[in-house]
């Protein structure tokens, strides 16, 4: 069957039996990965679990989500929040992990509404439970499974360029795009011919229009890609097209069309925003499609029932909208021209959710921030269109990856248990020798043996000499020849392995020692090649550091070379974006002899024809964007126009520079990702901004805005605290406001993590970098671009200027070495 789909895709297609078997095998490795990914949803150990406390409105049963434990990932919120999350479940206590958990029908809570704002959850009845559960959500797994079949088994022949992304490159082929372009001068938003970037932004747009499979736009932070967009949507529509427009997250989606809306063609366009009415943006929220109906059914019942006496075709319109059959649903979404929602949440689309795939329903698929999308993650919506075209900058952040997946998918690379301790436990002696000897109890002492020596690691057994058995870091032997020389010992053991229950007097001396933080080999793994492939475009060593980590942790005996391509197998799938990966590849897997556009990247001349990198920006003033431009984008992009240090002038003198540091040292013994001396410095900087600008008008006739970022979540809190204090705002979360309430105030104020704030700007920023020290996370130049390019007017870098400066992060070392110090504060 698979084969008459694939001899269907284009006349006289030459070995339609090759083309199935390239398909097949260039989405394994996809499939693969994604498929053990859904197994560990659906174990015990993927469960989420909050706490909760009462909401802060007296409507309804609304609840407030809070950590029940530590530092729990912000990830874990998001699940919650997440509009996919239809119930919870509640529970006094955690089940010991050696039992299965059970979702019961009588502990299932409904999820009515959630404010994200506020980290609040509508449910259908308040729990009488302390704890609530979130089931892990396979729903967008099992899209992208069923996607990868559907591309490898029934493809339809407007599939035809996904196929060649799969196809070897000596003999694929990619059409040329025309040249011979008539000069446009119906221009929608581009009107603007000698603003620096619009012929890069114009020249993108009549190659989008263009082009028979693919286009690609590269842009830094405030390049003008959203309004390329914006003008490609609606050439778009001149034409009569219908567009899908999607991104991995509900703000990229929703700034375009707010930008859409905003701009004089609003009446060309006919948007509907796929997704919970709940998470969507204030200016946003009508063009929802349940929203919109409701709005558009009742204009239409009120204007026909003023008719006297309404026509016969009026009679049957209003019978049709009051028939429940969908009439006028059905109506909306033929007429609609912009359909937008997140890679997987458009699926909720009726026409999508209900069809089967008879054909494409978009003329053409715009994925914007497609640097955070992965492939299997792009392919869901692509075979919805016909044309594909990914905007993103791959120097700002990756796609999200969910590090326990990824650990599961490595710790199928290597598959026996005690192996993964073995390789665990050398590397942690290897490597932190203060963190205590190992004692194991096992039949397996050679291979620990083994790797101990390839790794130089001090070995022992009951039958080494006193010295070296006090000495060693590990020590492995039977449980009877262990209990023989018990007192003998070395005294810094601090975990044991294996049946060590007669060993007593042992086991009371390491209870003695603080509990070592839990590690295991697939999560050390996981960790380490996300941090490797952050560090992917530094200048600095910090990659070389982490790759000798990661091959220390790899068994040195059995399978050596089978076990790392195996993980350079999973960092393949589970890292790059959809853009990286056809504009570079993401690496031929072992034994492939040719490449393939996902592998290798597309042919260097269909992507010079297809791709636009915009190279000014209109953002920042010039001296914010002076590190990024130097040392993330090497000079290529990023450039300033002629007049933005003009458009970036104001009055506001407390700062010599636009870009500064206030140098700040942490209180002593403060523990956890949390500085509070770091809070109060910008807290006072917060309220001289303030008491200026209640006196200074903003030039555009708009609020000014304050963006106060960390890269840590426990910071983030911290911050927010200072916030409720300063506006008396107790009950706010992400955005307060000073002088005034949301209505009507001087100063809007948002405090958020550097990660969420992507796509965000604002007048001023200030950047909390919480450490003492230079970590792989802080040197991520990925990250670091996106932290320090989000003002407008002014930058100020709030840490351990002296601390901070380490020049193994070399883009981190840089930072600290251009921006200049204030004492402002002091």
């Amino acid at each position: 069957m698979a084969l008459l789909h694939y001899q269907n895709i284009e006349p006289n297609i030459h070995r339609p039996d090759m083309l199935i078997n390239m398909t097949v095998h260039g989405l394994r490795d996809f499939y693969t990965y994604l498929d053990h990914t859904e197994k560990y949803l659906k174990s015990d150990v993927a469960v989420l679990r909050l706490a909760w406390k009462p909401g802060s409105s007296e409507k309804g049963c609304w609840i407030e989500l809070i950590e029940d434990r530590p530092d729990e990932p912000e990830t874990t919120f998001q699940a919650f929040l997440d509009d996919s999350a239809r119930s919870v479940y509640q529970a006094e206590t955690l089940k010991p992990e050696a039992q299965s958990w059970t979702f019961s029908q009588n502990e299932q809570i409904s999820i009515l509404d959630r404010d994200l704002e506020t980290n609040q959850l509508l449910l259908e009845k308040q729990p009488d439970k302390p704890m609530l559960l979130l089931k892990p959500n396979t729903y967008p797994l099992q899209k992208q499974l069923e996607a990868i079949r559907r591309l490898q088994d029934t493809p339809l022949p407007e599939h035809r360029p996904l196929l060649k992304l799969m196809e070897s490159t000596t003999h694929v082929e990619w059409p040329n795009l025309p040249n011979d372009w008539q000069v446009r001068d119906d221009w929608k938003l581009l009107t603007e011919s000698s603003r620096p970037g619009t012929d890069k932004q114009r020249y993108f747009v009549q190659i989008a229009l263009n082009t028979p499979d693919f286009a690609f736009l590269e842009g830094p932070p405030g390049s003008g890609k959203t309004t390329a967009i914006c003008e490609l949507i609606l050439q778009l529509i001149a034409q009569d097209k219908r567009i899908l427009l999607c991104a991995s997250t509900h703000v990229a989606v929703d700034n375009v069309i707010e930008r859409l809306m905003d701009s004089q063609h609003r009446e060309q366009v006919i948007p509907i925003r796929i997704g919970d009415k709940s998470i969507l943006s204030d200016s946003v929220k009508p063009y929802q499609f349940e929203e919109f109906c409701r709005t558009e059914k009742k204009r239409l019942m009120n204007f026909l029932s003023q008719q006297n006496p309404p026509t016969q075709a009026q009679r049957h319109l209003l019978q049709a909208i009051q028939n429940p059959n969908g009439t006028l649903t059905n109506l909306i979404l033929e007429s609609a021209n912009v359909v937008c929602g997140t890679t997987i949440g458009i699926l909720q689309h009726p026409q999508i959710k209900d069809r089967n795939m008879a054909n494409p329903l978009f003329d053409m698929l715009i994925i914007d921030e497609a640097s955070k999308t992965q492939f299997q993650e792009f392919i869901v919506p692509a075979l919805l269109a016909k044309r594909w075209i990914l905007i993103g900058d791959p120097r700002q952040l990756s796609p999200y990856v969910d590090d326990e997946a990824m650990a599961e998918n490595v710790k199928v690379c290597l598959p026996e248990p005690v192996s993964r301790e073995i390789c665990l436990d050398v590397f942690q002696a290897k490597h932190y020798p203060n963190s205590g000897a190992v004692l194991i109890a096992t039949d397996e002492q050679t291979k620990y043996q083994q790797q101990a020596k390839a790794h130089k690691v001090l070995f022992a057994n009951a039958q080494s000499d006193p010295l070296s058995l006090a000495t060693a870091s590990i020590v492995a032997d039977t449980p009877t020849n262990l209990a023989t020389c018990e007192a003998a010992l070395p005294l810094d053991i601090t975990t044991l392995r294996g049946n060590t229950e007669n060993l007593h007097l042992l086991k009371r001396r390491v209870a003695a020692w603080q509990p070592a933080e839990d590690k295991n080999w697939a999560n050390e793994v996981a960790w380490r090649q996300a941090r490797l492939y952050e560090q992917r475009q530094s200048q600095g060593n910090q990659g070389e550091r982490l790759q000798t980590q990661i091959n220390d942790l790899l068994p040195v005996v059995e399978n050596h070379e089978r076990v790392q391509w195996k993980i350079e197998q999973v960092r393949r799938i589970a890292l790059p974006s959809v853009l990286e990966s056809l504009q570079n590849g993401f690496e031929r897997r072992k034994g492939q002899k040719t490449g393939t556009a996902l592998s290798d990247g597309l042919a260097e001349n269909a992507l010079k024809q297809r791709h636009i990198l915009l190279e000014y920006q209109h953002r920042m003033h010039p001296e914010i964007s002076q590190f990024s431009r130097t040392y993330i984008y090497q000079g290529a992009a990023l450039q300033n126009p002629p007049d933005m240090t003009k458009l970036r002038h104001w009055e506001y003198d407390r700062y010599a520079h636009r870009a500064v540091w206030l140098d700040v040292w942490p209180k002593k013994g403060e523990q956890g990702n949390r500085n509070s001396q770091e809070v109060k410095v910008i807290q006072k900087e917060i309220q001289a901004f303030h008491q200026w600008a209640k006196q200074n008008p903003h030039p555009e006739n708009k609020v000014w805005t304050v963006a106060i970022l960390s890269f840590y979540r426990a910071q983030e809190k911290l911050l927010r605290k200072a916030c409720r204090e300063l506006t008396g705002q107790h009950r706010a979360y992400r955005n307060f406001y000073l002088g005034g309430n949301k209505q009507k105030h001087d100063v809007h104020l948002e405090v958020c993590t550097v990660d969420r704030f992507q796509g965000h700007e604002a007048d001023l920023v200030f950047l909390s970098f919480v450490k003492n020290h230079p970590t792989v996370f802080l040197g991520s130049p990925n990250r670091l671009n996106v932290a320090v390019t989000r003002a407008r007017y002014q930058l100020v870098l709030v840490g351990n200027h002296k601390r901070l400066s380490n020049n193994r992060y070399t883009e981190l070392q840089a930072l600290v070495d251009t921006v200049p110090i204030t004492n402002t504060w002091s």
